[in-house]
């Protein structure tokens, strides 16, 4: 038995972290604060009418956290994707993988998705709404 708790001490393990996003679904479009993406309100229905959102996302991968910090580094990893569609988005094959990690090595941690409606992917970009999940 002594082997056992040898072996034991000596290993250690790693783990697989992926992230998809299967779907998209903003109704109303809207961003986080309930102003329409692009465009006033309809004056008929007060709906977003004019435009649809440009839905692209952002991911931070970071330590875990207590009360998640929405600002600061990505301490693991953090990755963003290019517009992918409008109010509704569904991939039509496979789900879009956001970030992979193949050797998960630290034992928890805080992921932060911000769903984002971009102007301009290099200089200006609204929160539509902002997720944090610690694993």
């Amino acid at each position: 038995m002594n082997w056992i708790y040898e072996l034991c001490a000596v290993s250690q393990s790693t783990g697989y972290f992926e992230l998809q996003l299967i779907s998209v679904e903003n109704v109303n479009g809207e961003l986080a604060g309930g102003e329409c993406c692009d465009g006033p309100r309809s004056s008929q229905d007060l709906g977003c009418t004019e435009d649809e959102c440009d839905t692209y996302f952002k991911v931070c991968l970071k330590e875990y956290q207590m009360e998640v910090a929405t600002t600061g580094s990505c301490t693991f990893r953090a990755a963003s994707t290019q517009v992918l569609g409008g109010n509704f988005f569904l991939p039509t094959i496979n789900p879009v993988k956001l970030m992979t990690l193949t050797r998960l090595s630290f034992p928890s941690f805080t992921v932060h998705l911000e769903n984002i409606h971009g102007v301009s992917l290099v200089s200006h970009f609204v929160m539509l709404q902002p997720y944090s999940k610690m694993g």
